[in-house]
């Protein structure tokens, strides 16, 4: 099992063991979605989830924020819905920075759909909680939020 804690802070880079990790856990999804019989290399078909989970298509690039999410995401395509289930349940809550460095992400990844995803973040936050702030969010506040403008950027994306 490799260690999936957070070394010394969400902008450092993932460490060698993390990366093999990551390069085996997406090579079994892409056999487990067959996607090579669609004529997509491994390497390009990494890249690109790489690139729709965390923004870069370079592992080399990715941080040990970046870790957690590209694990879910590799673990989801490979049918391994309980394990991703649990890598959020178990992972993604215990770390408040690591929230708030996520939803700076989301936020980036989201300028292609949204105007100013931000507002759209502070807009979900007042109607939830009363207040815009997402510096006095709570943890899980930040993880329901980055959650659901993911899942509405991705269908937007979709039905364009």
């Amino acid at each position: 099992m490799v260690s999936t804690g957070i070394p010394s802070g969400v902008d450092n880079p993932l460490t060698k063991k993390q990366k093999a990790f990551l390069v085996q856990l997406a090579r079994k999804a892409y056999e487990h979605c067959k996607v090579s019989s669609a004529g997509i290399s491994f390497q390009d078909w990494r890249r690109d989830i790489q690139m729709l989970t965390v923004g870069t298509d370079s592992l080399t690039r990715c941080t040990q924020g970046d870790f957690r999410a590209l694990r879910r995401a590799f673990e989801q395509r490979s049918g391994q819905m309980k394990k991703a289930f649990r890598t959020v349940m178990k992972e993604d809550f215990e770390n408040i920075d690591q929230a708030r460095h996520r939803l700076r992400k989301e936020i980036e990844k989201c300028k292609d759909v949204w105007e100013d995803p931000q507002a759209w973040a502070e807009g979900m936050l007042k109607r939830k909680r009363g207040h815009s702030d997402l510096n006095k969010a709570s943890q899980e506040d930040l993880w329901h939020i980055i959650k659901t403008m993911s899942s509405r950027a991705a269908k937007i994306r979709r039905e364009r």
